[in-house]
């Protein structure tokens, strides 16, 4: 049977949404996260044609070569346990957002750092998820993944890098956003989204901000022995803080403990590479 993320609690006001959702089959739903991952990892923007001769190796075909360049573009698991703050962890939250807007929302993703970042050990230095949705809706997804006890966690709301201060940098700042929508266009994979990201640029560059719908979609991650209900802290009441644009807060909840979570989510990867 299909997995699907469960609505748990909704909190909507004037543009301003708050919901807490939870996969319904884990194990689906990491092997889904899983496949994602591998397959953002090891994107080609020119599809392969046809066998490559490689000298000193030989004639290789294409599915050769996308196994071994997802090997080569997927952090291995032994590096990524020698660093304090695993990317491995990072990354597993931003596929997971990414799915879960994609399922929720449609949305249609233009720069996905995950994919479109310079390295594969270290973390991206943009947005990490800029999409659209509808006609001129832009997406500004900022994802964490937190198992500290406290509620709501750090990433919400204190760290200097949090959910909040990142968008309100994004909305305050909207000339450099602009920028980045640019740039997120010429990563583009897909056409509407593409379309989309270079009017809003044009039109933000232009200073035509009521033109653009803007949505700042923030996912937090925790597992559910550690999520609570004030874990949205003050994204139940930020609207005026980020006009003109909405604010869209997705609390995912993983059945299982951080540590099993990563776990199953690491031998999920490691399946899918030697598949």
């Amino acid at each position: 049977m299909a997995w699907t993320y469960k609505e748990i609690s909704s909190h909507e006001d004037d543009g301003n949404v708050c919901r807490i959702l939870e996969p319904s089959d884990f194990d689906e739903w990491i092997k889904e996260i899983a496949h994602d991952y591998v397959n953002l990892r090891a994107d080609f923007a020119l599809p392969l044609q046809g066998p490559i001769s490689v000298q000193g190796i030989g004639v290789l075909d294409t599915t050769f070569i996308q196994k071994k360049i997802a090997e080569l573009t997927v952090p291995k698991s032994d590096l990524v346990k020698k660093k304090a703050l695993s990317i491995t962890r990072a990354d597993f939250g931003e596929v997971a957002s990414y799915n879960a807007l994609q399922r929720e929302y449609a949305t249609c993703f233009g720069y996905q750092s995950v994919r479109d970042r310079e390295t594969i050990q270290l973390p991206g230095r943009n947005i990490d998820g800029i999409g659209a949705e509808d006609v001129l809706n832009i997406i500004l997804n900022e994802t964490k993944f937190s198992d500290e006890a406290d509620s709501p966690p750090q990433v919400v709301q204190k760290k200097k890098d949090s959910l909040k201060k990142q968008h309100i940098h994004h909305i305050k700042n909207l000339d450099e956003t602009a920028s980045k929508l640019a740039v997120a266009a010429t990563k583009a994979r897909d056409r509407k989204a593409q379309e989309i990201l270079i009017q809003a640029a044009l039109l933000l560059d232009d200073k035509k901000y009521q033109a653009v719908g803007i949505t700042c979609a923030s996912v937090l991650i925790r597992p559910s022995d550690k999520s609570k209900d004030t874990d949205f802290g003050i994204f139940k009441d930020l609207k005026k803080k980020l006009k003109p644009a909405n604010s869209r807060f997705l609390l995912i909840r993983s059945p299982k403990p951080y540590d099993a979570t990563m776990s199953a989510f690491q031998n999920a990867v490691e399946a899918v590479l030697s598949a």
